[in-house]
C-alpha cells in the first residue's frame, strides 16, 4: 500500500502499481480465485486464509485511482 501511495502522490501520470493492482483484482473474484491463483504461482499467499486475501485485496482497491485513458493492461481487458 505504500507504493500505492507514493504512486497516487508522484505527478506522473504514469500509474504502474496501480494499474495492477486493478488487474488482479480483475482476477480475484472470490477466495477460490485467489486459490487458483496461488496454485498457479500468480499469487503468493503468505498468511494461508484465502478469505483474507481476497478481502485485503478488494480493501486495497477502494483507494486505487484507475484511468481509463493511460491503463498499461488494457489489451487484456
Amino acid at each position: 500500500m505504500n507504493l500505492q501511495a507514493f504512486e497516487q502522490c508522484d505527478s506522473l501520470d504514469q500509474d504502474h502499481i496501480g494499474d495492477y493492482i486493478s488487474m488482479i483484482i480483475f482476477l480475484v473474484i472470490s477466495p477460490k480465485d485467489v486459490e487458483i491463483l496461488v496454485k498457479n504461482r500468480i499469487l503468493e499467499n503468505w498468511i494461508h486464509d484465502n478469505e483474507a486475501v481476497s478481502t485485503v485485496l478488494h480493501d486495497i482497491s477502494k483507494l486505487n485511482d484507475l484511468s481509463q485513458n493511460n491503463f498499461i493492461f488494457a489489451g487484456l481487458v
